[in-house]
């Protein structure tokens, strides 16, 4: 029926095949994690360390009365103001990328949620109010906000035991 020869080209492309496939999801994965370890590096850089400080300090200044809104905070002509809009802009676009690379695919799960969770979820409270507030305030919705507010990213913050945002001013950053 099968002679030999059949038997093992058959076989040769199963395996090349198979070894393909293989190839493939290895590298994929490696790429994924590869994301994740860059994003925790960008997030620790002293410049973003700092940012990210002074960012939670201007949000939780800020954010005594609700309604919280963006827009206002950017039509506020104070240079102090301005500066933590700024420094508030450097962690919405770091928190966006994250978001941005889930949606692609291109993102490993696990490793980001040892590396970004515990910290996401802790943004994810300070700024919800921000998020929300915006949402339904403001007819110029900042798109990173969303983010915030995006039950897809619930898998990042999922297992982070955190208290309520500390709002005096303290808290973590």
């Amino acid at each position: 029926m099968f002679d030999r020869g059949d038997l093992i080209a058959t076989g040769i492309a199963i395996f090349s095949v198979v070894w393909a496939i293989s190839t493939f999801l290895a590298t994929r994965r490696d790429a994924r994690e590869r994301t994740a370890f860059s994003l925790h590096e960008f997030y620790n850089k002293s410049e973003m360390v700092s940012a990210r400080a002074r960012a939670w300090d201007f949000v939780s200044s800020r954010s005594r009365e609700r309604p919280v809104r963006y827009s206002a905070w950017w039509a506020d002509p104070d240079p102090t103001c301005q500066s933590g809009l700024n420094d508030l802009e450097q962690v919405l676009a770091f928190w966006h990328r994250v978001y941005a690379a889930d949606l692609e695919g291109k993102l490993d799960r696990p490793a980001s949620r040892r590396l970004l969770g515990y910290y996401f979820a802790h943004w994810r409270a300070k700024l919800r109010p921000l998020a929300e507030d915006t949402r339904d305030h403001d007819a110029d919705f900042e798109s990173a906000l969303e983010t915030f507010l995006d039950k897809r990213l619930n898998w990042l913050a999922r297992g982070a035991r955190i208290a309520e945002p500390n709002t005096d001013g303290g808290g973590l950053a």
